[in-house]
């Protein structure tokens, strides 16, 4: 079954000189580095020359080829990756939520976002059987084949935190993989803490998070991602600084750090993640389990 991911834009000629974006909640900084989170970002591959990216990259995979290069097919998985487990290069203003963790390309898609689930389940099957922890999937469809959900529950049995966009189609409709059961689904809001209007909703959500971050774009530059794609991406790179602080957490506790952490937002049953708060919680439960 053919999958796409989905992601409202502005225009790319208009903020590619950006430097200013949504800034990284202040609990950035708090985590112990105690060994390196991975972060898999399964998508249309990663720039793996662009200097926000320069040593935060680990060995990734291209499912459709075959292959180990996984360079970008569009920018869609670059932008990702620099959000969720940059370097936060401050030259172009960008801010990685996960500055201590390790980005895993996991190339599933193609420039225009297609591929299929088949290959996207099997990228998740190999980002989990090489050493990830946190799977991000900044894409989404109206339906799954049962490859897919399989995969995931494959993920989470094997301690593995799963991060999906919501999409942007300002519907309540369940989109998947967000609306999984075991998977952690992210809409966007604005800086005033309200949902875009273009963002998914419904109580299949677990949390929002900003819609809109700087993040890198192939080539060396950086630019505005709008969308619950970036949304997403930032989700994960809190979900790696829990990691990073509490490795020995379940990706049910990590769901439940994100979700009690969040900030009410109006007119949503879900919350606005809050990074600091969240990372507290996962500390307190680590030390409850001890």
């Amino acid at each position: 079954m053919r999958h796409r991911f989905r992601l409202l834009l502005v225009s790319l000629i208009a903020v590619l000189a950006a430097t200013t974006g949504v800034t990284a909640n202040a609990g950035q900084a708090t985590a112990a580095a105690a060994r390196t989170i991975t972060i898999a970002v399964v998508d249309t591959g990663v720039d793996v020359s662009h200097p926000d990216l320069s040593g935060k990259l680990v060995t990734g995979f291209d499912v459709v080829t075959g292959t180990a290069p996984t360079s970008d097919a569009g920018w869609h998985g670059t932008a990702v990756a620099s959000i969720a487990a940059g370097s936060s290069d401050a030259s172009l203003g960008i801010t990685s939520y996960c500055s201590e963790c390790s980005a895993m390309p996991v190339k599933v898609l193609d420039a225009n976002g297609q591929g299929s689930d088949e290959d996207i389940a099997r990228g998740i099957r190999w980002a989990v059987d090489h050493g990830a922890r946190v799977v991000n999937l900044s894409l989404e469809g109206p339906t799954e084949d049962p490859a897919l959900p399989a995969a995931i529950r494959y993920a989470v049995r094997r301690q593995v935190v799963v991060v999906a966009a919501a999409g942007n189609d300002g519907s309540s409709d369940r989109s998947y993989p967000a609306a999984e059961s075991n998977v952690i689904g992210v809409a966007a809001t604005n800086p005033s803490d309200r949902l875009y209007p273009w963002s998914n909703r419904g109580r299949w959500v677990a949390v929002a998070a900003p819609g809109i971050n700087m993040s890198a774009v192939p080539g060396g530059g950086s630019f505005r991602f709008q969308g619950t794609s970036s949304a997403a991406a930032l989700v994960s790179g809190v979900a790696g600084m829990c990691l990073t602080a509490a490795p020995s957490l379940t990706p049910a506790l990590v769901r439940r750090a994100l979700v009690a952490g969040a900030v009410r937002i109006a007119g949503a049953s879900f919350g606005r993640i809050d990074a600091e708060r969240t990372i507290a919680l996962c500390r307190s439960y680590a030390s409850s389990a001890r």
